[in-house]
């Protein structure tokens, strides 16, 4: 086994802000599986005025964030379990098949909520701009199955080559197979929140403009519904707007490691940019604090 591997998986498990990161990632996800499941109980208290593809987008975001959370929350048990069983870092091996049977959940669920922000955006464009023309109520099994098969060939696309049999020392999700895959799909994740985000600032502006303009001569459904808009635009934009802020992170942390510190192997690089993302990145399907983990950045 190679000393150099080795140590670098014992610096790994016992850096100061991984294990912060686990323990953060157990307790927020918790937090955030019982929030969700609360809201799950609660459904008959969703506004009725929304639309039917905007409650399937809904329902499709909570159950990436549960998927998320559960498998994450697993993860970090499981490191921290094997800390304190293995006291040698070489002996911190895991399957990559097993790594990825946690590892790829997660990540498709981060690609499935990025999906479900621009098909909420190219929903809301199509209601506005196509008021007489586009149906709504129509679209749910058509959102329904583009998602699926979107979400399904990404994730396909960024595993497909992996050697399932090889061992890890740390479990990420990043390989020397499928990380300039993982850092260009990053990459896209960012670039379609930033483009989420201007596009619901933009729909928050016009249905505001509209409700104030008009707010004598809308009836009461009317008024209902463009306020119902506004709510869940300014939730979506907050969303986007922790999403591309902690991905914009993640791809700088990719990018300093790689120019400034020169390891001579890459998983353990890898693993160390993957302990910077779980840090920072993940948080925002946790517990959508965006900011908590400011604490941890200078022990990185």
């Amino acid at each position: 086994m190679n000393t150099t591997i080795c140590l670098m998986a014992v610096r790994i498990s016992e850096t100061t802000a991984i294990r912060l990161s686990h323990m953060q990632q157990i307790v927020g996800s918790l937090v955030g599986i019982g929030t969700l499941c609360y809201f799950v109980f609660q459904r008959q208290k969703m506004p009725k005025l929304l639309g039917s593809s905007t409650k399937v987008l809904i329902w499709w975001m909570i159950a990436f964030v549960l998927i998320h959370n559960i498998f994450l929350c697993i993860v970090a048990i499981w490191h921290e379990v094997r800390f304190y069983i293995y006291s040698d870092g070489c002996d911190l091996l895991i399957r990559t098949w097993q790594c990825l049977f946690f590892r790829v959940p997660t990540i498709t669920s981060i690609i499935g909520m990025s999906a479900v922000y621009m098909v909420l955006l190219i929903d809301r464009l199509c209601s506005i701009c196509l008021p007489n023309h586009y149906c709504n109520e129509k679209a749910p099994v058509a959102i329904s199955t583009g998602l699926v098969l979107f979400v399904s060939t990404l994730s396909t696309l960024m595993f497909y080559d992996e050697d399932l049999l090889s061992f890890k020392h740390y479990c990420v999700s990043t390989s020397s197979q499928n990380a300039r895959r993982l850092t260009v799909l990053y990459a896209f994740l960012f670039c379609s929140h930033i483009t989420c985000t201007l596009g619901f600032v933009l729909i928050l502006r016009h249905s505001s403009h509209l409700l104030k303009r008009n707010k004598h001569n809308f009836v009461v459904s009317e008024k209902l519904k463009l306020r119902v808009d506004i709510v869940s635009m300014r939730f979506m934009m907050a969303g986007t707007i922790c999403s591309f802020i902690f991905i914009g992170m993640f791809l700088c942390a990719n990018f300093l490691f790689r120019q400034i510190i020169e390891f001579e192997n890459f998983i353990a690089r890898s693993s160390w940019i993957n302990g910077f993302y779980s840090v920072l990145v993940h948080t925002q399907a946790q517990d959508q604090n965006c900011f908590h983990i400011a604490s941890n950045w200078d022990e990185l």
